[in-house]
This record gives C-alpha cells, structure tokens and sequence, in this order.
C-alpha cells in the first residue's frame, strides 16, 4: 500500500513536531531550573526530580503505548499522546506548588514518550526505503533544532519570563503536535496487519524476534547511561560549577553545545545511508568515550577546570553523539524489529531507555556535588565503551533495504548468533 506524495510531507512534518515536543522540552528545562520561584527552596534532589519526572512520565507510557498503537493504530495513539502533554503542561503552568509541578512533570512525560515511541514506528512504516533513513533523521533534527530554539528563547526572555513563563511556551509544539496528527493517514503497515490478524489479541513472539528486541533493549538503555540527557538538561549548572557567576551566561555559553548538536545532525543527513547506520555509530560512540575521559581529566587538573575546556569537551561529546548514537538510534530501532515485534520491541526499549533516563537526570548533579565530576564522567565513559563493544559484535548494517528485506536478513543473523 503506497500514500501519495502530498502525505509523505505531512507525515515528515508530524514526525519532526514530535521530536521538537522532546528537543524543546529537554532545552526548556534546562534553562528553567535555573530560574524555579524561590519559595520552592529547591536543592540539588528536587531539581533533579523536576528534570527527571518527565523521563519517569515517558517510563510509564511504554507500559501501554505499544498495546494502544497496535489495537487503535499509532496516528490515533499519537494523538491521545500530545492531548496528555498537553493536560501536564496546563498543571504545570497554572500551579504553583513544587508536588503538584512534579506531578504536572509526570503527566507531561507520559504524552512526550508516547510521541517519542510511536514518531520513529509510524515513519518507518509510512516512508519508501530510499527515504526511510533521512526521513527518521527528520525526527532528531526536530529534537536538535528545538534544543537551540529553547535556549535561544531562554538566554534571551529567561529572566523575564521565569519558571512559569518557559514552562508556558511548550504548550505551542504541543497544540501543535495534537492539530497536526489530524491530518496524516494511518499507517499502512498497521492497516495490512490489522487485515492479517484482525482479532489477534496476544502475540507469541519467536525465538529471532524476542532477540532482536532483548538487543534492541540493550544498545538503547546503553546509549542513554552515556549521560547525554543529564549533560543536555544540566549543561548551564555544569558551566556554572567552573566559575561561571550567573544563568544567562551560562545558558548562552551552553547554548554553543546545542548549536554543534544541530548542526552535526545536519551534517549526519547525507551520511546516513552513505556511509551506513552501523559504522557512524561505532565512530560516534569512540568520540563520546573519549570526550568524557577529558571532562573527567578537567575535574582532576586546575589548569583545565575552565569553562572554555569544558566546554570543549562537551561540545565533543554532543557532536560525536549528534552524528553517531543521536543519528542512527532512531532509524536502526524501528528497522531492527520485525513487523510483529515492532511497536512492543520499541516499546520495550524505550521504558528501559526512559528509565535509565531518569535515573541519570534525578542522580547526575546530587552525585556530581557528593563525590565529585571525575567519578560521574569515568562512569560515562565507560557506558560509551560499552555502547561500541554492543554495536561492534551484534549490530549488523541495514541502508538501503526495505523492512521485508531486514526482517530476513535478521531471522537468519539471530538464528545463527549464539545467545
């Protein structure tokens, strides 16, 4: 079943709002714990729950998002995702206790993680194979590019606007998220299996699709203990640890590192297929490692505790992530599940990628204040290595084939890889 072209525009544009909903909010955020009202006399623990909630929202979403997707379609499910978001952003801004803009935070989470595991699923299946690539892409573009938007918007109104006022401004990707999934087709993938098994209610999954999702689970809770969601939301309070005296420097400084993330997304377009998903993964997971081993040297010299060379080893961070890990983990997720396998495998991955997430965010800044940097980023690094030991032995390289071509090649690669 084939779309028309006029649809593969509106299905990008709904597929990139819902990683700007993300990028906005992981960009927003950072900037508005800097200015949380002063009768909240929040410390290091409750800034990173009000970071951290979110991923804890997007951690229980998993639980049915693939369930809802399979039975009611994922444009339907993506839909009840951002009308969530946006209920948890309307308790956010209109409330002005600390529990209850946790609790706001969660609902919040639940609505973006919907929309981060259905975007990547209903691309795949919606866009041709030549396109699949660049058009998943589409969707980290959409999380980079919000991530310098917010911080823009942040260093330039963050003063004046406060919490409530930052906070406020997510509701215009989500309303535009929710009027947007009016107006795609559903996906035909889901349509033809509906046909297939139209009363299928319980699923036994084979010996090769349960692998392929247990690796899937893997490479992405991996990916997500490198730290890059901890770096991207408490980049500004890192900064601010290296002597730099206020929030708008900070958040301007840092806003340099999201620039390079947008920009080394750009770059990773043409580079996706061409040099293939599986070799800018292991190139970018070596740079990470790298880059976190000189963090962790910064913390350890009085010569590098600048905030010019931390800067410059974030910045390498987020790049190598940007054009490794941050390109290719959207697009090789969906492919690397079989049709059946799909919306449960991501699912899956996505509530252990979530709540490694959370766990990162809600400890990051307590654990950087108690035992110091150098710990935190050897840790980093090491997950990084580990993200490339993964990638290395089991990943196998899927440019350029339809999803029907992949799901063959991975039963027979699954079939003969010992467990």
């Amino acid at each position: 079943m084939q779309t028309r072209p006029l649809p593969y525009l509106l299905i990008l544009c709904v597929g990139v709002l819902a990683g700007f909903l993300y990028g906005y909010d992981l960009g927003i955020t950072s900037a508005a714990i800097l200015y949380t009202p002063s009768t909240w006399h929040s410390g290091m623990l409750q800034t990173g729950l009000l970071a951290s909630s979110v991923f804890a929202g997007a951690t229980l979403a998993t639980t049915w998002t693939g369930k809802l997707s399979n039975h009611f379609g994922r444009r339907f499910t993506l839909r009840i995702g951002a009308a969530i978001a946006v209920a948890g952003l309307l308790l956010i801004v209109f409330t002005h206790s600390l529990p209850t803009t946790i609790v706001g935070r969660l609902i919040e989470g639940m609505g973006i993680g919907m929309g981060t595991i259905l975007a990547p699923v209903y691309l795949t299946e919606c866009i041709p194979s030549h396109w699949r690539g660049k058009a998943i892409l589409g969707f980290q573009i959409g999380i980079t590019c919000a991530i310098v938007i917010a911080h823009g918007l942040a260093a330039y109104r963050g003063h004046a606007w406060q919490w409530h006022g930052l906070m406020a401004s997510i509701l215009v990707p989500s309303f535009a998220l929710l009027i947007g999934t009016c107006f795609i087709p559903p996906s035909p993938h889901w349509l033809e299996q509906k046909k297939q098994h139209p009363s299928q209610s319980h699923t036994r999954f084979e010996k090769h699709e349960w692998r392929a999702m247990v690796f899937v689970v893997l490479l992405a809770s991996c990916q997500q203990l490198t730290g890059v969601n901890a770096i991207l939301q408490f980049g500004p309070h890192i900064l601010l640890d290296t002597g730099l005296h206020n929030q708008a420097s900070s958040i301007t400084v840092f806003g340099s590192v999201g620039l390079i993330n947008c920009l080394m997304t750009w770059a990773a377009i043409p580079l996706v297929d061409r040099v293939g998903r599986r070799r800018l993964l292991l190139l970018g997971a070596i740079g990470m490692g790298i880059a976190c081993l000189f963090l962790a040297l910064c913390w350890q010299s009085p010569h590098l505790l600048q905030a010019k060379w931390v800067l410059l080893g974030l910045g390498v961070f987020i790049a190598c992530f940007a054009i490794g890990p941050g390109a290719v983990m959207w697009t090789v997720m969906p492919e690397l599940l079989p049709q059946r396998a799909r919306s449960t495998g991501l699912s899956m991955a996505i509530l252990f990628s979530s709540l490694a997430a959370f766990l990162g965010s809600l400890s990051f800044m307590p654990l950087a204040h108690h035992i110091g940097y150098t710990p935190c980023f050897l840790f980093l690094s090491c997950m990084c290595w580990l993200t490339y030991y993964l990638a290395k032995s089991r990943l196998p390289e899927t440019s350029g084939q339809s999803l029907q071509d992949i799901e063959k090649t991975l039963k027979k690669h699954y079939a003969n890889t010992p467990s």
